[in-house]
């Protein structure tokens, strides 16, 4: 079996505009919305200070690992507050709703999206 390791800090990293100080690289995508088939595995990176405006929901499952660094989802009608740190491991079903998230000190995820 043949395996190419690419780096983290090798790898090609993408802004994500719509959010404050978010990159992102993505290793596949065959996520298919319209035939509900396929994977997206992908790297994102908060950097200090970074994080997300809204609360999500997709209709795809989605696993989280954090890498390094802190998260914290903040807290909406539903959740309190909660910050995790390096080692934790997020499974969110279809149609979960999640976010917003920050990073005081920045983090690094692997996230695998799946039909």
């Amino acid at each position: 079996m043949n395996v190419e390791v690419i780096e983290a800090d090798q790898a090609q990293w993408v802004e994500v505009t719509s959010e404050r100080g978010i990159t992102l690289t993505v290793f596949k995508d065959t996520l298919d919305p319209v035939t509900k088939t396929g994977i997206r595995t992908r790297l994102v990176r908060f950097h200090p200070g970074g994080g997300t405006r809204e609360i999500y929901t997709h209709d795809y499952h989605e696993e989280v690992y954090l890498i390094e660094g802190d998260q914290t989802e903040l807290a909406s009608k539903e959740r309190p507050e909660k910050t995790y740190r390096d080692g934790g491991y997020f499974f969110r079903a279809a149609h979960t709703e999640h976010g917003p998230f920050n990073s005081k000190d920045g983090c690094l995820l692997f996230e695998v999206h799946y039909y």
